[in-house]
Parts: structure tokens; C-alpha cells; sequence
């Protein structure tokens, strides 16, 4: 803790130290504030976020997914590189 940093021996010396610590307390409170500004805007997601991106690749709506439409290429390709079994 601080207290095992700085020694108080004198009420003179505590109240200096309260004071400078009242001078930093508006200087840090001003730099939070600049940190705060210049930080980016939070996104915040869509809660149709999948129905959104799908529709952006102009495949329709939700709705209309059909697995076999848009994977069934990954099947077919995965049967037609294997080896027949000797």
C-alpha cells in the first residue's frame, strides 16, 4: 500500500500530502476523460445478425436456407476424391 511508501511522521507532512493528492485527483480525472473520447464507438451487434449477412449475399431470406443447396457440393466433392476401396 501507499502508507508503506510514505513515511508520516508529521501532521505538516500528511496535510502535503493530501494536497498533492488533491491537485492529481482533477489531472487523472481530466486524462480518463480524454482516454474515454478517444476510445471507438462499442458495436453493437444486430439481433438479426445472421438473417442480415445472409440476405447480403443475395441468397434470400432465412427462411428459404436449404443446407443441401448450399453444402451439398462440400459431399460430393469429399465422395469424388476418395479411393475406391481395394
Amino acid at each position: 500500500m501507499i502508507e508503506t511508501m510514505i513515511k508520516l511522521d508529521a501532521v505538516g507532512d500528511t496535510r502535503q500530502i493530501m494536497a498533492q493528492i488533491d491537485t492529481i485527483i482533477p489531472e487523472l480525472l481530466a486524462l480518463r476523460r480524454r482516454l474515454i473520447a478517444a476510445l471507438p464507438a462499442p458495436v453493437t451487434p444486430s439481433h438479426h445478425l445472421t438473417a442480415t449477412l445472409y440476405g447480403a449475399l443475395g441468397h434470400g431470406v432465412w427462411e428459404e436456407y436449404d443446407i443441401d443447396i448450399d453444402w451439398g457440393w462440400v459431399r460430393q466433392a469429399a465422395c469424388s476424391t476418395r479411393s475406391p476401396d481395394v
